[in-house]
């Protein structure tokens, strides 16, 4: 059995490298950590990393849930705050929230259309 310690990171393979590190980093509010040539590194919290790699492709339209080959999520203390602190920021839902399991979230997207969610870790309350 794997004793996994939680995530190290998430890796997400972007078009345009800039404008999408942008987005996490202006608009979401993530660390960056480093910027290398294809690959910027963000701290997403617990030591665990968001590492965005150029060469993607692109897509016209945006993603639709079966489209998507995976997506990833914040943990935040609650989420009606950090849903306005993003919304002031200019980032909004692309779904209602969700309830599963007695976990709360809402999903975004990012400029590329790729899935992130926002997950209550406090639960439904």
């Amino acid at each position: 059995m794997l004793h996994s310690h939680g995530i190290a990171h998430v890796g997400l393979r972007v078009a345009d490298l800039t404008l999408v590190s942008n987005f996490y980093e202006l608009q979401v509010g993530l660390e960056a950590l480093e910027k290398h040539d294809g690959c910027h590194i963000f701290s997403i919290g617990g030591g665990a990393l968001l590492e965005i790699w150029s060469g993607g492709i692109a897509s016209s339209t945006k993603k639709t849930p079966a489209q998507q080959s995976s997506r990833f999520s914040f943990a935040v203390g609650r989420l009606e705050p950090a849903m306005a602190w993003l919304l002031q920021q200019g980032v909004r839902p692309s779904s209602e929230i969700g309830d599963y399991l007695g976990t709360r979230w809402v999903h975004y997207q990012d400029p590329e259309g790729n899935t992130f969610g926002v997950v209550d870790k406090n639960g439904t309350k």
